[in-house]
């Protein structure tokens, strides 16, 4: 049965060897310190149309999908489609409305990736999941 941890056999592209990504890389620069920080916040780069627009998204380990308020899906000039998820759950159990979803293309650095959104119309920070944030 293959393993489920998604860095399983891959390779870190900043120290060579396997088991994990980059972002959750430990090894040490020349200077002693380490090359990545406990990350809990990512700038994205999501495309509309011919320009760019950054977003700043919430990293969160416990979240089961990508999140987006409805208000910067406008600003982004996403295409919402439907949905089958009706609501949210929050940790706390609040349960949040879905109003749609889209598949918005994005960049981190030099990695390029579609990600899905479900889209909120309330006013929270965006949220991203945790299976994203390993690429």
């Amino acid at each position: 049965m293959p393993r489920k941890c998604p860095a399983f056999g891959k390779k870190c592209a900043k120290c060579d060897l396997t088991g994990h990504f980059a972002v959750m890389c430990k090894t040490r620069n020349a200077k002693g310190k380490q090359k990545n920080k406990k990350v809990n916040k990512l700038q994205l780069e999501i495309q509309k149309e011919e320009e760019t627009e950054l977003c700043i998204f919430k990293s969160d380990s416990g979240a089961q999908c990508n999140v987006l308020p409805l208000n910067l899906a406008k600003k982004i000039n996403a295409k919402i489609g439907d949905n089958n998820t009706k609501n949210l759950v929050s940790y706390s159990g609040h349960k949040i409305k879905v109003v749609g979803e889209i598949d918005a293309p994005c960049q981190i650095n030099d990695v390029k990736a579609v990600i899905n959104c479900k889209i909120i119309d309330e006013n929270q920070f965006p949220i991203l999941e945790y299976v994203i944030n390993q690429a």
